[in-house]
């Protein structure tokens, strides 16, 4: 039953009440850019600094790691190296080995998740999240199935491996075992179905540079957690994390961000306890009651953002980060998106790392005007993710090219 708020009769249109009819707050872009900035622990005022008393330097406490991990509501890790420049750029002080450390402690897990990618997430979250997109994950891989490997039974095919999978076993290993049962199956699709559908992590090792070695070793996550992953939930424990990271946002974000289709119904269900808001294009946001929106003008440093960075993903309308003359640059036809460098708050360049034998330097190319106040702290900025980002010991720098 949806609600009408206080003093209105108007009754909802797709994807909620018309805001030409209903008065509420209309956000700026601006506004909504820091929002994000401000929950994606992007804003100088979100990133106290840490210090480790035992060492009596500056890094954070295994616990604020996780806690930064879970607020932004993880990081997406096709690419291992990315997804910990995404976490350096959000914790000041972060070290590498931390998060292999918190990876291998079972802490932090990396697994198949929102649009069938792999995210860096927390434990807890893996348990929240994992069944709330199972559905979407399941069709996904049905799909492939049916495509490729026609007349098998993805579930019967899934219990089949699921034992097998109790250990850690790399994709080939997968292959072969499913190989062995089915022989003239597709034995590719088979173990993409089964790593699809079934709740699966990485296992990390100890000579992984970023936790998990470039041909991971998959397990259940079950196994793994020592936790049973719960067999079904409810689509309104996944929009209250998507908008405590991302709010306030509109149902097609969540649902672009989620992979998961049909929210809006989900959405209807919480609107008692929503605040709700519009946007310059008319369109209703939605947002958690307490959640902070800083003013338009909150400073913000430059910034280096990584390649696939969840705040580039994460909204069916993407300016309020991305300048919409800028998306050419920025989302390369679904080939790569980003990596980027902000400029109060949104896209001003693109950035690379070029590597020698001993040294690292942060190649940065301008897409608009950048003052030589912003060149500065990014060129500060640039060297210390250099030296994070840098597996070899040696000079570090940063460039600027046309």
């Amino acid at each position: 039953m949806s609600w009408t708020p206080p003093g209105h009769g108007d009754t909802p249109r797709a994807g909620g009440y018309d805001c030409r009819v209903v008065t509420v707050r209309t956000l700026t872009l601006d506004e909504l850019n820091r929002a994000t900035l401000a929950r994606q622990r992007l804003l100088p005022r979100e990133q106290p600094p840490y210090s480790d008393e035992r060492s009596g330097s500056e890094r954070p406490r295994d616990a604020d790691v996780v806690s930064a991990v879970e607020r932004v509501a993880g990081l997406q890790s096709q690419d291992s190296r990315a997804a910990a420049i995404g976490l350096w750029t959000r914790v000041p002080g972060l070290r590498r080995e931390q998060i292999a450390d918190l990876l291998r402690r079972r802490l932090l897990v990396k697994g198949t998740l929102m649009r069938a990618t792999l995210h860096l997430v927390s434990a807890a979250d893996y348990l929240l999240l994992r069944p709330a997109v199972q559905p979407a994950l399941s069709r996904w891989a049905g799909a492939v199935l049916r495509r490729r490997a026609p007349g098998l039974d993805m579930h019967a095919l899934a219990e089949e491996a699921r034992p097998f999978l109790d250990e850690p076993h790399s994709a080939a290993e997968l292959r072969r075992y499913l190989s062995g049962r089915h022989p003239e199956a597709d034995a590719e699709a088979m173990a993409i179905a089964v790593r699809v559908h079934l709740p699966l992590v990485q296992a990390p090792t100890e000579k992984a540079t970023w936790g998990v070695p470039g041909n991971p070793a998959f397990v259940n996550a079950a196994a793994w957690l020592g936790r049973p992953i719960p067999s079904a939930a409810g689509a309104e424990a996944l929009i209250r994390r998507y908008l405590a990271a991302f709010g306030p946002a509109h149902v097609a974000d969540v649902q672009t961000w989620s992979g998961l289709s049909g929210l809006r119904d989900a959405v209807e269900r919480l609107r008692p306890e929503l605040r709700r808001f519009c946007d310059a294009r008319g369109r209703e946001l939605v947002d958690l009651p307490r959640a902070v929106i800083p003013p338009a003008g909150d400073p913000v440093s430059p910034l280096f953002l990584p390649a696939w960075d969840s705040t580039l993903l994460a909204y069916e309308d993407r300016s309020r980060l991305v300048p919409e003359k800028l998306r050419g640059p920025v989302y390369l036809e679904g080939r790569s998106i980003g990596p980027v460098v902000l400029v109060d708050g949104f896209t001003a360049a693109t950035w690379r790392l070029e590597q020698e034998r001993d040294s690292t330097t942060v190649v940065i190319r301008p897409l608009v005007a950048v003052s030589g106040e912003a060149r500065e702290a990014l060129a500060r900025s640039g060297e210390r993710l250099a030296r994070f980002a840098s597996s070899r010991a040696g000079t570090v720098g940063v460039s600027f090219t046309s």
